[in-house]
């Protein structure tokens, strides 16, 4: 997330940094209940955000659970080291399909 990657940027102190995350992360969360319960609504009927939120909602309760249990307990090196590389991979993961398709495109092209 973006607040992480500005933390770590900064080099702030891991205290303060954990519970303005912990405020951001409850505020996504909020969001996603909010999207769940106006879909229940049939107020929202995007087939692949719904489907993103109904297997998200789990592993982020199971998340913040694992959080709390492994706050203070974690080497703050290990800490921005981990957080780091699961930015990497996410980039990863989202730059891998558009690179995939426009190598696809250029070929088709030629």
């Amino acid at each position: 997330p973006f607040v992480v990657m500005y933390a770590a940027l900064r080099r702030w102190d891991t205290d303060p940094m954990r519970c303005k995350a912990n405020l951001v992360f409850v505020l996504a969360a909020m969001r996603t209940l909010v999207t769940l319960i106006d879909a229940a609504r049939g107020e929202y009927s995007d087939p692949v955000v719904l489907s993103s939120v109904v297997a998200c909602a789990p592993a982020c309760v199971l998340a913040y659970q694992l959080a709390g249990l492994l706050e203070g307990k974690v080497n703050p090196t290990l800490f921005r080291g981990l957080v780091v590389g699961k930015l990497m991979l996410n980039g990863l993961i989202l730059l891998a399909p558009a690179a995939i398709e426009l190598a696809a495109q250029a070929a088709d092209k030629q």
